[in-house]
């Protein structure tokens, strides 16, 4: 298993240049706006399981996920925090 680097809530993979990957981010994120856990656990579970997942990506393929991040204020606020590069 390749060695990881801890970013904020992104983890790189050194070895191979570090696409971010999502991990625990929409979780930790949720936790620091005060969102009730299991609302987060939702949307975390929303996200496809695939290797150099983004949230980009997922919003692209998951249609859950997206008509949640469309509709709903808190998902989308928690979406655009853990999502870098976003625009606010």
């Amino acid at each position: 298993m390749p060695p990881l680097a801890l970013v904020g809530n992104l983890s790189f993979d050194l070895v191979d240049g570090g696409r971010p990957q999502i991990g625990g981010a929409p979780i930790h994120c949720g936790r620091a706006l005060r969102m009730p856990y299991g609302d987060v656990d939702k949307i975390a579970k929303m996200v496809p399981f695939e290797l150099s997942m983004t949230l980009e990506r997922a919003l692209q393929i998951s249609p859950d996920l997206k008509e949640s991040y469309d509709t709903n204020t808190d998902v989308k606020k928690l979406i655009d925090s853990v999502m870098p590069n976003k625009k606010k």
